[in-house]
């Protein structure tokens, strides 16, 4: 009878204790879900190779690739680099009527007339080495303030005075990744050129920038 009623205690404290074990599992802190991944936007108002992230101007916070960080573009193609030769020999050009302008476009690039701006670029850019590309906008005189000023390592000192047909302004060299141009419209409008290529490409294109801003004159309405 002893014997029997230590069995009994026996089983009811087995019992307890997997009775606690199992509350303690209940218990237990739940796993924190993964954070998640961000997702990346789509920046599709690709203007040129700009821009400072810390600057205000066009009032575009990205969409211009960075030559000084070409993996680094806000959804622009990355290529290649393509050595200079150090010889730059001039497209042909072919003078079309866009934007209000009168303007010699490259053999094998065309012109896209969007809202605000021109854009040059190759007509089959997986057959055309360097991605150069020429932007095109009016701008006040805050705004091309802006646009200057977002272009990084941009001497405003270093201006090259420029006549093109019609138009007289200056120009200014970006080292070896594209130079802008300005020309004065009248009435505190000016027109702002970006003309730029792929690292170690500007080369190649530079000669064909300048003979496309010879040619440049307002169009006859």
């Amino acid at each position: 009878m002893r014997r029997f009623s230590q069995l009994s205690k026996l089983s009811v404290a087995l019992i307890l204790v997997l009775l606690w074990a199992a509350c303690g599992k209940d218990n237990k802190t739940e796993k924190k879900s993964p954070t998640p991944t961000p997702t990346l936007s789509i920046v599709t108002d690709f203007t040129g190779p700009i821009l400072n992230s810390n600057t205000s101007g066009s009032g575009e916070a990205c969409g211009e690739a960075d030559p000084n960080n070409p993996n680094a573009g806000c959804g622009a193609p990355q290529t290649s680099s393509i050595e200079d030769s150090g010889s730059s020999v001039p497209l042909p050009l072919t003078e079309q009527t866009a934007f209000g302008l009168t303007i010699g476009i490259p053999e094998g690039f065309t012109p896209v007339e969007l809202s605000n701006r021109l854009l040059i670029s190759a007509t089959d850019a997986a057959a055309t080495p360097g991605d150069f590309t020429v932007v095109i906008r009016h701008a006040t005189a805050e705004e091309l303030s802006g646009y200057l000023a977002q272009i990084t390592d941009l001497d405003t000192t270093q201006k090259i005075d420029r006549q093109s047909r019609t138009l007289t302004g200056y120009s200014i060299a970006y080292g070896e990744r594209g130079e802008v141009a300005v020309f004065d419209l009248g009435s505190g409008q000016s027109l702002f050129i970006n003309g730029f290529a792929a690292p170690g490409s500007w080369g190649i294109y530079s000669a064909t920038f300048e003979k496309m801003l010879d040619s440049i004159e307002l169009a006859s309405n």
